[in-house]
């Protein structure tokens, strides 16, 4: 079996397109259910943030599971797959194992060496665990790339700077558009991962209140506990939009947690402006109300283009030379790696290969076990030592050869040539 990977990122697709083909965590346990039930996927991982949306993947023949995959996407997302073939991509094999090993370390994100990849990507793999999606085969893959995402972020300096994760490059937005955040008075939308992240940062901001809403209510009581904040219910929204000074959604909710209609009575009663900050994918706040008098709206595209500026002019030789280190330490690990899975591949195979032939070697044996009666035990024994002599013979240039295949691009092929020789398929 081979891994690979379909899916599509904020390189490759706009917000409104990843959003619609997004997997939300309450829809995550559905969507691995309906992987296991596909005919070519043997293991599956779903990986769903604000940034991208993949499907990692073992399976016996690329193309079949390629295709369902595929259709998977299309099907879950009520969207023809024609509408966004085109920005999907897919990786097999060592490119696959190489891109997740980029995807952890956080250099494949738009803020560069981000610190919140690591822990979604950790968590979209235990679901699958529990699932049972998650096999040996995605395992060993994401044990493997999660160690690569400590070495890299132990070794380097890759997220290490100003910016370090959308959290703190959407604050730094907040900063730029309200010149100073202290005194001002905020509400969060959502407690996972994102949204806890957001109000420890905005509790050292020296701002006059912090409240927290969640679709659970005790989540929100926890998380504003722990940030010295107040917990509101989601029927209080309203009351407390009209005195805010701006709103920080990230909630994993499949559809919209406010509407046009919402902010438009709320503006109505304020007497200033309110900035708006949706990181949600899917978003939580109809991105229509940019057009309300008094609205401002930025979203997880407008965070990363305020990255992307950071970045030009703070970047450094340094810098990339940092990136280049991670990348070093990546391809060493992904070496690592692919050695390792292929010993754990080809060894079950070995044993098999052993144990058909010397049962055929015994089983002959046994045919001949009343023509060889009158022989002396001495005699028998010696027989025996013969019989198993030319058998360790003939096994070991080929068990030698599939040994030392282990970490060449043969090793796939002469498995499968042994497996098909010798009928050793289960």
């Amino acid at each position: 079996m081979s891994v690979f990977v379909v899916g599509l990122n904020h390189r490759s697709a706009p917000l409104a397109l990843l959003e619609r083909v997004g997997v939300p965590e309450v829809r995550l346990e559905k969507a691995l259910a309906e992987l296991r039930g596909l005919e070519h996927v043997q293991e599956a991982v779903v990986l769903s943030t604000c940034n991208r949306v993949e499907i990692y993947a073992f399976a016996d023949t690329f193309h079949g599971a390629y295709e369902n995959v595929r259709e998977f996407l299309a099907e879950f997302s009520y969207m023809p797959l024609g509408e966004f073939s085109q920005q999907l991509y897919s990786l097999f094999g060592a490119d696959a194992s190489a891109h997740l090993f980029r995807v952890v370390s956080g250099l494949d994100s738009a803020v560069l060496g981000e610190s919140e990849i690591q822990g979604q990507v950790k968590r979209a793999w235990e679901v699958a665990q529990r699932e049972g999606t998650a096999g040996p085969g995605l395992n060993r893959l994401f044990r493997h790339a999660l160690q690569t995402g400590k070495r890299v972020r132990s070794n380097t300096s890759v997220g290490s700077s100003k910016i370090s994760s959308v959290c703190e490059a959407a604050v730094g937005l907040l900063q730029q558009e309200l010149s100073d955040l202290s005194g001002r008075r905020a509400l969060l939308l959502g407690t996972g991962e994102v949204g806890q992240t957001g109000a420890r940062i905005l509790s050292g901001m020296d701002l006059a209140e912090v409240c927290v809403a969640s679709r659970t209510w005790q989540r929100a009581s926890h998380l504003a506990a722990e940030v010295g904040g107040r917990a509101v219910h989601l029927d209080e929204l309203g009351d407390e939009l009209a005195a805010v000074d701006f709103l920080f959604c990230a909630t994993g909710a499949p559809s919209l947690m406010l509407e046009h209609s919402e902010i438009a009575e709320v503006m109505k009663r304020r007497k200033k402006r309110l900035v708006v900050l949706d990181l949600a994918v899917p978003r939580d706040v109809d991105p229509t109300i940019s057009g309300i008098d008094g609205v401002t709206l930025f979203d997880i595209t407008d965070v990363q283009s305020y990255v992307a500026k950071a970045s030009e002019a703070t970047e450094s030789e340094g810098s990339l030379e940092e990136m280049h280190r991670a990348q070093a330490i990546i391809n060493e690990e992904v070496q690592i790696y692919l050695a390792s899975d292929s010993a754990e591949a080809i060894a079950p195979l070995i044993v098999d290969f052993r144990r058909s032939i010397c049962d055929i070697s015994q089983s002959e044996f046994d045919k001949f076990e009343s023509q060889l009666a009158s022989l002396s035990p001495d005699q028998m024994e010696s027989v025996e030592a013969l019989v198993h002599s030319i058998v360790n013979k003939v096994l070991h240039t080929p068990t030698t050869r599939i040994r030392e295949s282990v970490d060449s691009p043969d090793s796939e092929a002469l498995g499968e040539a042994l497996r098909d020789l010798f009928d050793l398929r289960s």
